[in-house]
């Protein structure tokens, strides 16, 4: 499952979900880093932390009961000098459910049938929700070897 995600219903916009460690009792923690933009056109980040249980992946609860923390983007470092700020306060929510995705309502809005992977991403930021279908960007059986996939840092 780890890869980049994306529903292609939403160009530019997705996740990154990437294995952070193995936890037998827990499930597996995984970082996500989901990528969108404001209604302005600024790009924007969020990350959550959690566990991926039974096929779910459940991020961390806040203190304030929220999974989705923000970050802020400044673009004022050069070209290709990026600085991702994490803000204090989480703002939001998200669940993945890779579990008969293909059967949910939110899957079937396109044909996906050549997908041999989906999942359905459950967000909210502020009073925006939605049920996203994603599926990998490239299926793990095209993954390079060394795969390197993903955000790097």
């Amino acid at each position: 499952m780890p890869s980049n995600w994306y529903d292609r219903t939403h160009a530019g916009h997705g996740f990154d979900f990437q294995l952070a460690a193995r936890d037998p009792v827990l499930g597996d923690a995984y970082i996500l880093v989901f990528y969108t933009y404001n209604a302005s056109g600024t790009p924007e980040w969020y990350f959550a932390q959690g566990n991926l249980v039974d096929g779910v992946f459940v991020a961390g609860i806040a203190s304030v009961g929220n999974t989705l923390l923000y970050s802020t983007y400044g673009s004022n470092l050069g070209f290709g000098q990026l600085k991702p700020t994490p803000q204090a306060n989480p703002v939001g929510l998200v669940t993945v459910d890779f579990n008969q995705a293909s059967r949910s309502p939110a899957c079937r809005n396109v044909d996906r049938s050549d997908q041999p992977m989906l999942g359905v991403m459950n967000w909210t930021i502020g009073s925006d929700t939605d049920n996203w279908c994603v599926e990998p960007l490239i299926p793990a059986n095209r993954h390079a070897s060394p795969d390197y996939n993903g955000h790097w840092y």
